[in-house]
């Protein structure tokens, strides 16, 4: 919840030296690392001679992981899913953030390096945006737009100041539990109470 409203525990807020969140930059993917596709659908990254592997399986080329959908339909599609929901779910905390968000070109359908992080010399199909899979990724591109639009209406989002009091927190069944060894909440929403 801090990270959404700005940090406001990491910059300081003093009249000596202040940072506020609007001079922040919020980003979950960067040009060096892995892009968003690559992030949900990879558990680790390339080494030099060797492939990265899929949620424990060796990388396979779409076509073979097509052919595999073909002979087990429930699995596949199951994963697909859930990478898409995943990329979904990144795209949602990093506009609804407080801050300036930065998205790498392509993450908004799910372009893929195949599993490079750090395809800075290559000039080839894994650094070339692969336009084609927006076709199959409309919903994921359309995500993305909508979201952006809801970020652009409501410019309390990024507001130049902190949330703090403004905001109150809710979990699924009313209000979030803080405590240290609750996981990670699967639910999380923000009313926002004043105006500043």
């Amino acid at each position: 919840m801090q990270r959404l409203y700005g940090s406001d525990d990491l910059f300081p807020d003093d009249l000596d030296e202040t940072r506020r969140p609007h001079q922040s930059v919020n980003f979950v993917t960067a040009h060096d690392g892995f892009c968003l596709y690559d992030l949900v659908a990879y558990d680790r990254e390339a080494q030099r001679g060797q492939r990265p592997r899929q949620h424990g399986r060796h990388q396979r080329q779409p076509e073979l992981e097509l052919r595999r959908a073909r002979a087990t339909p429930t699995r596949p599609s199951a994963v697909l899913a859930l990478r898409r929901q995943q990329a979904k779910n990144f795209c949602a905390l990093l506009l609804l953030a407080n801050g300036i968000p930065m998205i790498v070109a392509g993450d908004e359908f799910l372009n893929t390096q195949r599993g490079n992080n750090n395809p800075y010399n290559q000039d080839n199909e894994i650094t070339w945006l692969d336009w084609a899979r927006l076709d199959g990724n409309r919903d994921v591109f359309r995500f993305f737009k909508l979201m952006i639009a809801f970020r652009k209406s409501h410019p309390c989002i990024g507001r130049p100041t902190f949330w703090r009091e403004d905001v109150s927190w809710h979990g699924a069944d009313g209000p979030v539990d803080l405590g240290a060894r609750v996981a990670l909440p699967r639910l999380l929403a923000a009313r926002r109470i004043g105006r500043r």
